[in-house]
């Protein structure tokens, strides 16, 4: 029980890790997209 809430819990943090990349970029892309 434990370990499957361990896994369910790293999945998530890799989820949300990955979510707040994508975002960064695109916000970073807009920026760019202004200044040039």
């Amino acid at each position: 029980m434990v370990k499957k809430k361990l896994k369910g819990l790293i999945l998530v943090i890799i989820l949300l890790g990955v979510g707040n990349n994508i975002s960064s970029r695109k916000l970073n892309f807009n920026i760019m997209e202004k200044w040039t």
